[in-house]
C-alpha cells in the first residue's frame, strides 16, 4: 500500500524486501544521534545481529507500522518511520501509540518528508483508535526537538545518565542536609528534598 507519491520519491509501508536497507538506516540514525549526544548508549555487535529479526518482526506485526521513503530512481530508502501500539496494563490510557526510528537522509531533510511519514503513522493510530502518542529524542538533537515541538509534542519525562564513579565523586562533594519539605506553588503539593 502506498501512502504518498511523487515522480522522484514515494512514501510507502515497508515490506520484508526492505529489511536489509532498514538495518543500514538504523545505523545511520544511530550515528546521527551519537553526533548530537555522545552520552547515548551505542549499538553493540549483539544488537546489530538482532536488527534483521527486529525489522522482520515489526513489519509482520499488526500492532506496528513501518513506513519508508524511497527514491524511485535508485530504489534506496532515504527515510524511515515506525509507529507501534503500546499496551499499559494498570495505566490510563491502556493503549498508546509510539513513534520511533524517524530518520531522513541529511540530503533530503527540510522537504516535508518527515511530516509525510508522521501523517501516515497517525493514520495507522487512528485506524486503531489510539488517542495518545509518545516519542523520544536525544538531548542535543535540536532538529528533532524543534520538529517534535512544532508537531505538538510536549516533554514530560527526563532520562539522565551518569557513571558510578561520577555519582560517587559527586556524592562525596554534596554536604549532607536534613530532609526538608517544600511546598510547590503550582500544585500545592509537598516535595521532600535532601
Amino acid at each position: 500500500m502506498e501512502v504518498a507519491q511523487s515522480d522522484k520519491y514515494k512514501t510507502r509501508i515497508a515490506c520484508l524486501d526492505d529489511v536489509s536497507q532498514l538495518v543500514k538506516t538504523q545505523l545511520c540514525l544511530q550515528k546521527h544521534m551519537l553526533d548530537k549526544n555522545q552520552l547515548l548508549w551505542q549499538i553493540n555487535n549483539k544488537h546489530l545481529e538482532r536488527l534483521t529479526k527486529y525489522y522482520h518482526d515489526l513489519i509482520t506485526d499488526s500492532n506496528s507500522r513501518m513506513v519508508v521513503l524511497e527514491d524511485t530512481d535508485s530504489g534506496q530508502l532515504i527515510g524511515t518511520g515506525l509507529g507501534r501500539i503500546c499496551f499499559h496494563d494498570g495505566y490510563i490510557p491502556e493503549r498508546s501509540g509510539e513513534i520511533d526510528n524517524i530518520w531522513v537522509a541529511a540530503t533530503h531533510r527540510k522537504k516535508g518528508f518527515c511530516k509525510t511519514m508522521v501523517s501516515s503513522l497517525l493514520d495507522f493510530f487512528k485506524l486503531h483508535r489510539i488517542e495518545s502518542v509518545t516519542l523520544k529524542w536525544a538531548v542535543g538533537n535540536y532538529e528533532a526537538e524543534s520538529t517534535w515541538l512544532a508537531f505538538g509534542f510536549k516533554p514530560v519525562l527526563a532520562v539522565a545518565t551518569a557513571t558510578l564513579s561520577e555519582i560517587e565523586g559527586n556524592l562525596r562533594q554534596v554536604p549532607q542536609q536534613p530532609l526538608q519539605e517544600i511546598k510547590t506553588e503550582k500544585s500545592k503539593s509537598s516535595v521532600t528534598t535532601i
